[in-house]
C-alpha cells in the first residue's frame, strides 16, 4: 500500500500575512491563476475527461475537472488542479501538491508535521482543525486520512 501526502492548496517557506489564499503559491502557481499559463488546452481536455471517472460518487462530477502535472519539478511528485471545464480561462480553484511515501507512513506524518508547523509560524489568527479518519473510498478501512486545516475568515482554507 502506498502512503500519499497530499498538500492541498499550498506549501510555502517565507513568512507571509495574507487576507486570502490567492496570496500563496505552490511551485509558483496560485489559486485564481489560469491553468492555460502552465498546461496546454489539449492536455487540460484530456486530463479532465480521463480523471472524471474518479468522481463518479459526486452529485455533479462534471462541475469541476482535475488536471495533473505528473513528474512535477520541485519537491512534489505531482501537482493537480481543479478547474471548471466550461470556464474559457480555466481559472484554478484548488491546487494540490502530492508526495508519495511508499510504505513509509512515519515519514509522511513527519513531513505533514513539518508543513503544519511552517503554516502555524507563517500565519497568525487562523482557526486550526485536526481530524483523523478512514478514507471514504477504501472499504477495507486500511487507508487513513490525517488532516489539518487552517481556515481564513473569508472561507478559504489550507488543508
Amino acid at each position: 500500500m502506498k502512503t500519499l501526502l497530499t498538500l492541498f492548496v499550498l506549501f510555502f517557506s517565507s513568512s507571509v500575512f495574507a487576507e486570502d489564499i490567492s496570496d500563496f503559491e505552490l511551485e509558483g502557481i496560485s489559486i485564481g491563476d489560469s491553468l492555460l499559463d502552465y498546461v496546454n488546452i489539449e492536455n487540460i481536455n484530456q486530463e479532465t475527461e480521463y480523471n472524471s471517472k474518479d468522481y463518479y460518487y459526486l452529485k455533479n462530477p462534471k462541475l469541476f475537472g482535475e488536471v495533473y502535472i505528473r513528474d512535477a519539478a520541485g519537491q512534489y511528485d505531482s501537482l493537480s488542479f481543479f478547474i471548471k471545464p466550461n470556464d474559457p480561462k480555466f481559472k484554478i480553484h484548488l491546487l494540490r501538491g502530492n508526495i508519495i511515501f511508499n510504505e513509509r507512513r512515519n515519514e509522511c506524518l513527519n513531513k505533514k508535521k513539518e508543513i503544519v508547523e511552517g503554516v502555524e509560524s507563517d500565519l497568525v489568527n487562523l482557526e486550526k482543525r485536526e481530524r483523523n479518519f478512514n478514507h471514504a473510498i477504501d472499504p477495507s478501512g486500511k487507508s487513513k486520512v490525517f488532516t489539518t486545516q487552517f481556515l481564513f475568515e473569508n472561507g478559504d482554507k489550507i488543508s
